[in-house]
């Protein structure tokens, strides 16, 4: 598949996600129709589900709107450059946050919204870069930090914000880079180019960081 080719496919598949997304919503939203059933509710049976079906569902149009466009951007993103790793990585990602979440989440609350995938993609495409450091990664990892840098803030407890969601997210997100960062091609070990790119990122590292 060339990279035009991927690019649309990319862009389809992220989309079927996001319309997923919004037709939950305007079903809750105009058709009444419940999905608490849907939620994470950490410690329950009954909150299983969840673990799976949670990230579709948002309560409010600021909630849906504000993980709409970079669930979007990142998404696309991991599709396009990390095409053989990119279905791992959202499944870790995705079941992995869902998951800890249930364990780790305060028992009688819900957790609902795909904020936890949206740090989960963040904090691979960041880590991916550590990891691999190849050129590409580090681009991207500068790109993602300079447009989401302030996603920090969710780290906090804050209330109606499931802060548990965003950290479990971020940690499936760094399992996710140091396991399946090197999967694509361009990304493995190869002699002399990989050297070059260990340089490039250590002469960007110190010349942003002053170091000798």
């Amino acid at each position: 598949m060339n990279e035009q080719k991927r690019f649309w496919y990319s862009v389809g598949f992220m989309m079927m996600f996001v319309v997923m997304m919004w037709v939950v919503f305007f079903l809750s939203e105009f058709a009444e129709v419940d999905f608490s059933g849907w939620a994470n509710a950490p410690k329950s049976e009954a909150g299983l589900a969840g673990i799976v079906l949670s990230p579709l569902v948002h309560g409010s149009w600021e909630h849906i709107l504000s993980n709409t466009l970079p669930f979007m951007i990142l998404f696309t993103v991991l599709l396009n450059a990390y095409p053989a790793a990119s279905m791992y990585v959202l499944l870790t990602i995705w079941l992995g946050s869902g998951l800890a979440v249930w364990w780790i989440g305060q028992e009688g609350t819900l957790h609902i919204g795909m904020s936890g995938v949206i740090y989960g993609l963040a904090f691979f495409l960041i880590s991916s870069a550590i990891f691999i450091r190849h050129r590409v990664a580090v681009l991207i990892a500068v790109f993602v930090v300079v447009l989401y840098g302030s996603m920090a803030e969710g780290f906090l407890p804050k209330e109606g914000v499931s802060w548990q969601s965003h950290l479990a997210g971020a940690l499936c997100g760094v399992i996710s880079a140091l396991v399946f960062g090197r999967l694509d091609r361009q990304y493995k070990t190869r002699d002399e180019e990989d050297e070059r790119d260990v340089r490039f990122f250590e002469e960007t590292g110190n010349s942003q960081w002053g170091g000798p």
